[in-house]
């Protein structure tokens, strides 16, 4: 993605082949024909055209109150996970915080 920047290539062309060859990949692994790989890059071009040509309306961008992390209510909870996944070491992990009032 670095390269993709720098060279000032079109990140969202790149983004729609990534994700064709994501599903291409998915696709091909369940039993289905995946997409002929010579014409990728076109039906990329093709989707984000039609992305773009639907999805050009001007917005108008708008501010985002700041927020502020506050204590649950009495007698509630709040709970953040995460995970992660090692598959070169066949392992799993999870984190998680509880917090009360």
């Amino acid at each position: 993605m670095g390269c993709i920047l720098t060279e000032n290539r079109d990140p969202d062309l790149f983004a729609m082949v990534v994700w064709a060859v994501w599903k291409r990949r998915n696709d091909m692994r369940v039993g289905k024909r995946g997409q002929n790989l010579p014409n990728l890059v076109q039906q990329a071009r093709s989707r984000l055209h039609d992305f773009l040509l639907h999805n050009s309306t001007a917005t108008t961008p708008v501010g985002r109150p700041p927020t502020h992390w506050q204590p649950p209510a009495h007698q509630r909870y709040k709970v953040n996970f995460d995970g992660a996944l090692f598959k070169s070491k066949s392992q799993a992990e999870i984190g998680v915080v509880i917090r009360d009032s």
